[in-house]
């Protein structure tokens, strides 16, 4: 077994090696720069820069042109012509489209930041869950490197026993099979650290800091009732903020139907002349539009009298079966909204039912734990007393060591899953709105 017994002290020594205590704080740090939380920051700005790009739709607009041509019937002389222009406009009226368009903008802004608030917590539960997996992935590696020592110990045993005629060959098979099965069981563990570091580190996108990760999780029970947890998720879920934003904008398309059905589709413009000058200035009423364009005529003799200009026009809808079915169409949207949010509404509350039971549940395991962990020390006292009187082998001791660092993975692994049901649970029922993604 001389092999083993190297494999054993090479593994031990790499991971004692690793001395430096990594908190998970250290890790957290690294996630602004990772490329994931990158990509997010780049969703935030895009949303934001569809949310300016909106707004500033609905300011001052101007432009100016000019044209100019040349005519001839014997090339011996030219006819030139030409002039020059400007316009502006600027939606003044609240029912204007542009106005609409700005209200679609800011709920696909709400919708962006919901789902940037929840990539950002995801992002954020996978790199502590990434932590603390290889704490778990760690301590699995000393448990198999313990029991490792303690059945190639056994073997020695059976091997002297054997020597002296008092252990058979198949309990020395049996010893080898164990000791066998034990070295398998390490390499194992050592796999599976590998894998938990390298999870870890493509969830960041870049190499994870070096040492060992034995931080304590943090355990902070929340004495907050079912009920109180169903009304904050309410008020914060994405799905169900989602679900209400249909609502609004059906609700809104609906009204806006109703109001294109009899809206009188108006417009009024005034405008001056005079010589090569002329001035126009409009209002749309249906589109919410105050344009203005002034254009000079620069082959103007200058002394033409000044003329005025007043019109209006008007249109409306009196026999018209699309705007009539569109009413129809939108009001039938509206109540399927309406239902999705209920059902959206119901969903989230048993989501979080589900998610506070096994928070729970998480917790009656950590309590199940600690009292095991405690018997396992209990017995380990009690195994080296017998020892010290001789009532008890040195692999008895060693044994009941082992079966106390188990129980304290074990406690461990109970308390990492408690921190990933309270993790569900705050995912499911968010603390914060919109303001948290800032």
């Amino acid at each position: 077994m001389r092999v083993t017994r190297s494999l054993t002290l090479l593994l031990a020594l790499g991971s004692s090696g690793l001395a430096t205590s990594i908190p998970p704080e250290k890790v957290l740090d690294l996630l602004p720069a990772s490329p994931a939380a990158q990509g997010i920051l780049w969703q935030e700005q895009q949303a934001q820069a569809n949310w300016n790009a909106a707004q500033a739709a609905l300011g001052l607009k101007v432009s100016g042109g000019g044209s100019a041509s040349f005519s001839t019937t014997d090339f011996s002389s030219t006819q030139q012509t030409g002039s020059l222009n400007l316009s502006a406009s600027l939606p003044v009226l609240p029912w204007g489209s542009a106005f609409d368009a700005l209200k679609t903008a800011q709920r696909n802004l709400k919708s962006a930041l919901l789902d940037i608030r929840d990539a950002q917590n995801t992002l954020k539960s996978k790199v502590l869950s990434g932590y603390y997996s290889i704490q778990l992935a760690e301590m699995d590696l000393q448990l198999a490197q313990q029991n490792q020592t303690l059945a190639e110990d056994q073997l020695n045993v059976v091997v002297q026993q054997r020597n002296q005629g008092t252990a058979n060959q198949e309990a020395l098979l049996q010893a080898q099979q164990k000791a066998a099965n034990a070295q398998l069981t390490t390499l194992k563990a050592q796999n599976s650290l590998e894998v938990a570091r390298i999870s870890l580190s493509n969830t960041l996108g870049m190499p994870i800091p070096e040492g060992e990760y034995t931080a304590d999780v943090p355990l902070k029970p929340s004495d907050q009732v079912l009920d109180l947890w169903q009304t904050q998720g309410m008020a914060t879920r994405s799905d169900v903020q989602k679900a209400m934003l249909k609502v609004e904008a059906a609700q809104e398309a609906l009204d806006q139907a109703r109001e294109d059905r009899w809206k009188i589709n108006a417009s009024v413009s005034l405008g001056v002349s005079s010589g090569g000058f002329g001035a126009d200035v409009g209002l749309n009423l249906q589109t919410g539009v105050l344009s203005t364009s002034g254009s000079y005529n620069l082959q103007s003799s200058g002394n033409a009298a000044t003329n005025y200009k007043v019109s209006l026009s008007a249109n409306l809808p009196i026999v018209d079966g699309s705007l009539d079915a569109s009413i129809q169409s939108q009001e039938l949207a509206l109540k399927s909204a309406q239902q999705a949010l209920d059902t959206t509404r119901k969903t989230a509350k048993l989501d979080i039912q589900q998610k506070y039971t096994a928070q729970k549940v998480a917790q009656r395991q950590l309590e199940n734990t600690a009292l095991a962990l405690q018997t396992a020390q209990t017995h380990l006292t009690v195994v080296e007393a017998r020892a010290k009187n001789g009532l008890a082998a040195p692999l008895d001791v060693q044994s009941a060591r082992i079966a106390v660092q188990q129980a304290q993975k074990d406690q461990r692994a109970a308390e990492v899953a408690w921190l990933n049901a309270l993790l569900d649970l705050q995912a499911a029922a968010p603390s914060t709105g919109l303001e948290g993604t800032r």
